[in-house]
């Protein structure tokens, strides 16, 4: 998954407000950080949580994003 791909074929800002109402506001922290280009491990050092939080929070974005294609 590469979130700069996602903002290639959608407005940056309808996206994350997508995000923003679907997402707990932590979560949304980390979807933002993944889509600004930080891989998951930069994100669990920088927002100081477990590395598998991180890549569950990713997969879930990854899960929303796809029916907001859809």
């Amino acid at each position: 998954f590469q979130g700069e791909t996602i903002l290639k074929w959608y407005h940056k800002e309808s996206l994350l407000e997508y995000l923003n109402k679907n997402l707990k506001e932590n979560e949304y922290i980390i979807a933002k950080k993944k889509i600004e280009g930080y891989t998951q491990m930069e994100i669990s050092q920088e927002l100081m949580i477990q590395p598998k939080r991180a890549y569950y929070v990713c997969d879930k974005m990854k899960k929303l994003l796809l029916s907001y294609i859809d």
